[in-house]
């Protein structure tokens, strides 16, 4: 008697449905058979029979289609007992359209990501599209790009990147913690690309996030010394990238609002903000100074205290920006009196304030 899965289906007619989908030619009983084997309910029997036909299958064309129907019905995800044989009849496989609908069927498993190594290209792009973000995924993912892949292959992984929301909370920790040897080459290119597919607002508080999370977790294991050289590192490479494609205005905002609800972020990212202040053109500027201004109406004292050293920073970084920055200063005299803007104004030094008042009292008395 023959074994039948619960589908309705004996191992011969679910066989021979495979063999007939797998024709080359477009007639009426393929289309029949493709929509049947859509159409079935995968039950556990008949999932390991068509995992023995992508094993034992005669014909490529058999395997290949036994292996694009268990991944049409994500047969893997639901029988985990079948992840182990697939990969390793993907591992085994010589023929490239069977392998590739190999990892196609084991997508979104972690079995999948063992097949990132592949020799072939296409069945490496297949295990890129079926990764799972897990932690895992995200480490394989981002490995590959630095091991060294086809630009194919790693426009790919950047595509994959690119379309997560989130991304730069991995990517971010990930470049913190992982080494790269020098037999591998020098990794900064390979960073700059990685950097210009992620949002410079989510990656700016990502990377200086995962500073502060290498700091407390990473203690004993990350020297000091080496983590500051990272950060710096990474900090370089992100200003490059926004020196290349330009600050975004969610940039700009998010940056502004760190130094104002973080009190220690202006004096530990000085250096990354003088920086990232250089990057700017005119427009750029405009944009910085017009968002200091609005968000100064919602803040305390101290808090616009921190945004009147930020714009002595940003004339510094830019000078054309001088007089409207001094026009803000000078509005903000009755919250910051005297003392405090008059040293804001000296750090620039006396030859950008030729209109203040103190340097007009200052001439007319010589």
């Amino acid at each position: 008697m023959k074994r039948q899965s619960r589908g309705g289906l004996d191992d011969d007619a679910l066989e021979a449905l495979v063999r007939r989908a797998s024709e080359t030619e477009a007639g009426g009983e393929r289309m029949a058979a493709v929509a049947a084997l859509k159409a079935m309910r995968m039950r556990q029997r008949a999932a390991h029979v068509l995992c023995n036909y992508v094993r034992a299958g005669a014909h490529p064309a058999w395997r290949a289609t036994a292996a694009g129907v268990l991944g049409y019905h994500k047969a893997a995800s639901v029988f985990l007992e079948l992840q182990e044989g697939l990969l390793a009849h993907g591992q085994q496989e010589r023929d490239r359209v069977v392998a590739k609908t190999i990892a196609f069927a084991l997508r979104g498993t972690p079995r999948v990501l063992a097949l990132l190594d592949h020799g072939q290209a296409g069945v490496v792009a297949e295990a890129v599209l079926g990764a799972p973000l897990s932690e895992a995924g995200w480490t394989a993912l981002l490995g590959r790009v630095f091991e060294g892949v086809d630009g194919e292959v790693e426009a790919l992984i950047l595509r994959r990147v690119q379309a997560e929301r989130g991304a730069a909370r991995q990517v971010a920790p990930f470049l913190m913690r992982a080494d790269f040897p020098e037999a591998r080459g020098d990794p900064t290119p390979r960073v700059f690309r990685l950097f210009g597919v992620l949002p410079q607002a989510d990656l700016f508080a990502a990377l200086t996030g995962a500073e502060e999370e290498i700091q407390r977790t990473y203690k004993e294991i990350w020297p000091g010394i080496r983590r500051r050289e990272r950060t710096r590192a990474l900090m370089k490479i992100f200003e490059d990238r926004v020196r290349n494609d330009g600050a975004s205005e969610a940039l700009i905002e998010a940056l502004i609002e760190r130094i104002v609800v973080d009190d220690g972020f202006y004096a530990r990212y000085l250096r990354f903000v003088r920086s990232l202040l250089r990057t700017l053109d005119a427009e750029g500027t405009d944009v910085v100074v017009d968002r200091v201004v609005r968000i100064a109406d919602e803040v305390n004292r101290e808090e616009i205290a921190r945004l009147a050293e930020f714009l002595v920073t940003l004339t510094r970084a830019m000078p054309a920006a001088g007089q409207r920055v001094l026009e803000v200063l000078g509005r903000w005299e009755a919250v910051l009196p005297g003392v405090q803007v008059k040293a804001f104004h000296a750090r620039l030094g006396t030859g950008f304030f030729r209109n203040s008042s103190d340097l007009q009292k200052k001439e007319s008395r010589t």
